[in-house]
């Protein structure tokens, strides 16, 4: 009967040893499990974060191709905080045109414009459509404000050139005779002994009769006006 006994007690022991292992099992496939419900809450938070984040700048990107400056404007704040993961204006339309570009020609405002593209990660000498640069176009537009705003207030490069054949600003400008924009780069530090591809400077191009950049093919009036 003591033996009896003793084997009913080593059963009991061995059951009580069975729940233990159980219990340990259970906790251990409930940590699992919530482990998998951390993993899966990150996906899907980086899921959405990405979905959103795809987006915003392509419809920056429209808003400004549409010229819808409102929509451009509320986009651009809205979207700012994805800036340093997902590029805002980097995304370009079908004849190879950023939103930036949109900005300097079609903007009724293009200093506030410009201010807020730049504040979110744009950059002031962004190449444009052919490798232009924001200042290209200004002089191309012949803003001798936005010249000005581009320089002083955005630090733009005066003597940043065109890949391809290495003209300046002042280059342009003096090809074009553009006689306002030639004085505000001057006045602000362009270089006049700044040699372009061909090793020729801005006054070469002035007496160059060939040399009609700002009426050439380079960059139309079809092309920039939306």
């Amino acid at each position: 009967d003591l033996n009896d006994d003793d084997d009913l007690n080593d059963d009991d022991d061995l059951n009580d040893d069975d729940d233990m292992n159980g219990d340990d099992d259970d906790r251990a496939a409930s940590d699992d499990l919530d482990d998998d419900d951390d993993l899966l809450a990150e996906n899907v938070d980086e899921e959405r974060t990405l979905a959103i984040s795809e987006r915003p700048g392509k419809r920056i990107l429209a808003a400004a191709c549409r010229g819808n400056w409102t929509a451009f404007r509320q986009l651009a704040t809205e979207y700012g905080s994805f800036e340093a993961k997902f590029p805002l204006f980097e995304e370009r339309d079908e004849l190879g045109r950023p939103a930036l570009q949109h900005v300097v020609f079609n903007s009724p405002d293009p200093r506030r414009d410009l201010a807020l593209s730049f504040k979110f990660g744009c950059r002031v000498d962004q190449p444009q459509e052919h490798g232009w640069r924001p200042l290209h176009l200004a002089v191309w537009k012949r803003d001798v404000d936005l010249i000005a705003a581009l320089v002083d207030d955005f630090g733009a490069d005066l003597d940043a050139k065109i890949p391809g054949d290495g003209k300046t600003a002042l280059m342009l400008a003096t090809a074009a005779d553009d006689l306002d924009s030639m004085k505000a780069l001057l006045d602000r530090g362009a270089d006049p002994a700044a040699v372009d591809d061909n090793g020729r400077t801005a006054l070469a191009h002035a007496f160059d009769d060939d040399d009609d950049d700002l009426d050439d093919d380079d960059l139309d009036d079809d092309d920039l006006d939306d």
